[in-house]
This record gives C-alpha cells, sequence and structure tokens, in this order.
C-alpha cells in the first residue's frame, strides 16, 4: 500500500525496500492508503512490538508464537520512520518500567490499572491508581519499594508496592484544554520524582518523602519530552522539542536552576 501511496504522491517519493521481500507475493488493495503513519498489524492487550521494513513479518511470527503461551503482543508497524508516527506509538506503548532488580515490569494494564508481573514466578499483581484519566507513565523508584504512576488528568502519585496505598497526596500539573500524556521519573537516589508535560511545558521537582515541591519548576519554551536527574544529583538533563520538531537538549544546575548549556 505504499508503493501504491507513492505513485499517487503529488511530490518525490524515497521508498526503501528490503531486499528480503523483493520476491514475496502481494495482492495489491484497490484502496490506496496514506502515505505516511504506522499501522498495527496485530492488535493485542498485554505488550506491544515495535517493528519496520523486513522486521515486520518476524514480529508478527512471535506475536503468533507468545499467543500460544497466553500472551496478546499488539504489533505495530512504523513504517516511516522520518517522520516518525510517535502518536500510534504512545497509543500502544502506554507505559512500562523495569524493577532495579529486574524481577518485575511495571505496565499500564487497563484503565486505572498498574499491574506489575513478576518474571520468575509469572505471576501478577494489580492496583487500582485511581486517576480520572487514562495512565500514561509508571516508574519503580530506585529502592524497589514504591512506584509512581502518572496521568493525562495532569497528575501523578507514588505508590507503596506492597499494599498499593498512595504514599503522597496528589502531585500536579497546570492542565489547560486538552491533556496531553504526563510523564515522571525517579532521580538516581530516589528522593526526588520528576514529572513532566506540554500541557505546562513545565519539568517538576517533587520530594517523594513528603509529596512537596522539591524547588521551583522548570518552565521551558518547548516541549518537554524527557528529564533525567544526573548520578551525583547536582544536574538535571531535559531533552524538548521546538514547534518546527527539533530535539533541544539542555542541562540545568538544581542548586541555582540556572542552565549550564546554551
Amino acid at each position: 500500500s505504499m508503493l501504491q501511496a507513492a505513485l499517487s504522491a503529488d511530490r518525490p517519493v524515497v521508498l526503501l525496500e528490503p531486499r528480503v521481500v523483493l520476491s514475496a507475493r502481494l495482492t495489491a488493495d484497490p484502496q490506496v492508503g496514506p502515505l505516511l503513519g504506522a499501522r498495527i498489524a496485530r492488535s493485542g492487550t498485554d505488550a506491544s512490538l515495535l517493528t519496520w521494513g523486513a522486521t515486520t513479518r518476524v514480529a508478527l511470527d512471535a506475536a503468533a508464537a507468545l499467543e500460544e503461551d497466553g500472551l496478546s503482543v499488539e504489533v505495530v508497524d512504523l513504517r516511516t520512520i522520518q517522520p516518525l508516527d510517535t502518536q500510534t506509538i504512545t497509543d500502544s506503548v502506554r507505559c512500562v518500567d523495569l524493577s532495579p532488580d529486574g524481577s518485575q515490569v511495571a505496565y499500564r494494564d487497563k484503565f486505572g490499572v498498574v499491574s506489575l508481573f513478576n518474571l520468575a514466578s509469572k505471576t501478577k499483581s494489580s492496583f487500582q491508581v485511581r486517576h480520572q484519566r487514562d495512565i500514561s507513565a509508571v516508574a519503580f523508584s530506585p529502592s524497589g519499594h514504591s512506584f509512581a504512576s502518572a496521568s493525562d488528568d495532569g497528575t501523578a502519585r507514588i505508590w507503596d508496592i506492597r499494599t498499593g496505598e498512595p504514599l503522597t497526596d496528589w502531585l500536579r500539573h497546570e492542565v489547560r484544554g486538552e491533556t496531553p500524556p504526563h510523564f515522571c521519573q525517579y532521580s538516581p537516589s530516589g528522593e526526588i520524582l520528576i514529572t513532566w508535560s506540554e500541557s505546562d511545558n513545565a519539568v517538576r521537582l517533587w520530594d517523594t518523602a513528603t509529596g512537596d515541591a522539591a524547588m521551583p519548576p522548570i518552565i521551558l519554551d518547548a516541549s518537554p519530552r524527557y528529564a533525567q536527574i544526573h548520578k551525583d544529583g547536582s544536574y538535571i538533563s531535559v531533552i524538548s522539542q521546538s514547534e518546527e520538531e527539533v530535539l533541544l537538549h539542555r542541562v540545568w544546575s538544581l542548586k541555582s536552576l540556572n542552565p549550564v548549556n546554551p
């Protein structure tokens, strides 16, 4: 369908065709699909495989094999790398994190539910985290004793990993109109929870013991995409994206909250 769309396009298009599929027998679809954007090649609810080009068939075969073990795997065929369809990826891979000791995976199971899957015992425990909108991120603490969740409603919260009870009050971003996903990440020491969202273009840092703001927010001129505190706890790196879709990297001093690079 991409070849048909390329032939119908009103601009030059370069297609990279994997050699391994050149001999494949395909049936042309009379309906010409879109040239850009990912497609859901296989629906699933337990995990997602992101693939491109010749590996799409491999991913589909792997998903079929995993279904025999009781796992429902969604396969996302990216189709194009530039531009990258981040919306389809975000919709499929809502959130996932691996515990510090590598024994558990935390993930958004269904609306309002975070599940922890023990990789050794193959058992699952689930917690109602009671956000008003869907969960967009989960993160294990470095100690593995708690986890944080962030939601499209602009809130984040820290939970006890044994009981599922909240350890803090709701940690809030400013929400204006449509609420994009919110994200969270612990500092290496576990003393700070970082949250960020393009709803207010802010990176916020919270004291994990009290749930209070650890310092004033970092307000950006672009949409934050990722934030991480350095190992020594002195600096925070922030990646943001401009309206022109240019990725920007800036390092801030946590002592002065001033940027240390242009």
